[in-house]
């Protein structure tokens, strides 16, 4: 036996469900972020978890129980600077995600951090 067919064996778990409840126990921890009201239940064929209270929540569902238009919200990432970034491959991926704003975090050393904003100011633009 396997390891992981091992284990599943010694927990009385059936090695046919790993599927089913391996996707249940994703749906379980989405389920509290994404479900609107202040306590959240999950019930399924594998867990069952009693009424909580998810905090934070994505920012959407945050502007809507806020009376915000989620529509109107700026979303801002944030990554750090590395000599070897394709800096305008990376911008396009998180603008084709949606993304409105990106944070760059440099250096902390100051004269290393005018020679990367240096560098980002010199790349091509990605198409």
């Amino acid at each position: 036996m396997s390891g992981v067919l091992e284990e599943a064996h010694v927990l009385g778990m059936p090695w046919q469900d790993r599927g089913r409840r391996g996707e249940e126990h994703i749906a379980s921890l989405r389920h509290p972020c994404c479900a609107q009201g202040d306590l959240v239940k999950f019930g399924g064929e594998f867990h069952d978890l009693l009424p909580v209270h998810s905090d934070p929540r994505p920012a959407r569902a945050a502007a809507v129980r806020a009376s915000r238009n989620p529509d109107e919200l700026v979303l801002v990432a944030s990554a750090a600077s590395h000599p070897e970034t394709d800096w305008p491959a990376l911008i396009a991926k998180y603008a084709a995600v949606g993304v409105d704003h990106l944070q760059i975090r440099l250096t902390a050393d100051p004269l290393a951090a005018m020679d990367e904003l240096e560098q980002l100011a010199e790349q091509e633009p990605a198409e």
